[in-house]
């Protein structure tokens, strides 16, 4: 008969179990609490900034990035204040031929038909959602920047006056610049912990209205 390695509680004849679900579940909940405990002490620096002077800084060091990476070129007095990886998404327009047939099918033999009439067709164009770009973005106290990591990519950079909106969800910053009519997505690379989109939201929060 198996025990709980935990408690020692019996778990039945034919159970493959080492642990019982009561000590799975208070390891899950501890677990949840650890994890809670780490984004608090992560976001303490942030939800305390009264202003943007008040948040952490990042050093721009671009030691660790591959060989050939685009230089960062910051402007004068430019600070960081956020930075995560990111794919840079955007929509375009997809196009195709859809054909069509109008007239009368006459049955010749099995498997062979005649067809009288013309064929016609149509474009059919949807907007759908493409990687465009990849890199790390950057929030600073002039523009939200993304540096591109490998030379094929291109940057983006938009000034803090020009953003129109933003929303930020647990997977990406959407931003519509004025001017532009379809937004540019930023899906983060990694958000496990939950603390980035605060992160950011927090940080454009501040910059934006102190812009």
């Amino acid at each position: 008969m198996g025990k709980c390695i935990v408690c020692g509680k019996s778990l039945g004849f034919l159970s493959f179990k080492n642990k019982c679900d009561e000590c799975k579940l208070a390891e899950q909940k501890a677990e949840e609490e650890r994890k809670e405990k780490e984004r608090k002490k992560a976001l303490e620096p942030y939800l305390s900034a009264k202003s943007a002077n008040d948040l952490p800084l990042i050093d721009p060091d671009m030691s660790t990035a591959p060989p050939g990476a685009p230089r960062l070129i910051l402007k004068k007095d430019e600070k960081i204040f956020a930075a995560s990886p990111v794919f840079l998404c955007e929509y375009r327009k997809d196009r195709h031929f859809k054909y069509g047939f109008q007239g009368v099918s006459f049955r010749i033999a099995k498997g062979i038909s005649y067809r009288v009439g013309q064929g016609r067709g149509h474009i059919i164009s949807n907007d759908i959602l493409v990687e465009t770009s990849k890199g790390l973005l950057l929030v600073t106290n002039k523009r939200v920047f993304l540096q591109p990591i490998f030379e094929q990519d291109k940057p983006v950079s938009v000034k803090l006056s020009d953003i129109e909106s933003y929303a930020i969800t647990e997977n990406a910053i959407t931003i519509f610049k004025e001017g532009r009519q379809r937004p540019m997505i930023f899906k983060f690379y990694d958000n496990k912990s939950g603390v980035v989109d605060d992160i950011f939201g927090i940080t454009l929060n501040l910059v934006i209205h102190e812009s």
